[in-house]
């Protein structure tokens, strides 16, 4: 779905709620509504993270892992993200149950679909420059995850691991890591 027209929040809520397009998934990206198309590998390797997330975090009592959120700046009428997988380490925010996250998560993970015209890396950015600490990339295709980070001088800075290493949650999600290798051992 594209239009000439620069779309704001409110024209994004009145089309994605719209009846004919309840089966659907948009997101906002700088006043462009983009269909999302999900595929089974990338629903795969989202479960795999989100699952291992899940977990290590309801163990050691460190916040909450979320799935599809969708997430507004509110001070931007030209985006509303949905990303694939969050982790907020504050358990005391309110969980919404209507409407859009008005604060991004502190780590904040993309996998890319092969057949997802998304670009991962202009995502990554935005989300680190409102807020996410931490920002993984998936790719399945190349068994790889590119780890972003802001520099101290606010310059977005990415580490390519491959399937021989292993992420970690740094100071965001402390003590986790999972190998590359079982991110995508599907």
């Amino acid at each position: 779905m594209t239009s000439s027209k620069k779309q704001t929040v409110e024209d994004f809520e009145r089309i994605e709620r719209a009846p004919e397009n309840s089966d659907r998934r948009f997101e906002l990206i700088d006043g462009v509504i983009v269909e999302r198309f999900p595929t089974e590998e990338q629903g795969l390797v989202v479960g795999v993270i989100a699952g291992e997330i899940m977990i290590y975090a309801r163990k050691n009592d460190l916040g909450r892992a979320l799935v599809k959120v969708h997430y507004h700046v509110p001070e931007d009428d030209y985006n509303v993200r949905m990303i694939d997988i969050s982790f907020i380490p504050d358990k005391t925010r309110p969980l919404l149950a209507k409407g859009y996250a008005p604060k991004l998560p502190d780590l904040a993970i993309d996998v890319q679909s092969r057949d997802d015209v998304k670009d991962l890396y202009k995502s990554a950015e935005f989300y680190l420059l409102n807020g996410s600490r931490l920002v993984w990339l998936a790719f399945p295709e190349n068994q790889s995850v590119t780890v972003c980070t802001l520099s101290a001088s606010g310059d977005v800075q990415t580490r390519i691991l491959d399937i021989s290493d292993t992420l970690d949650g740094g100071d965001v999600l402390p003590g986790f890591t999972l190998p590359i290798k079982d991110v995508f051992d599907v």
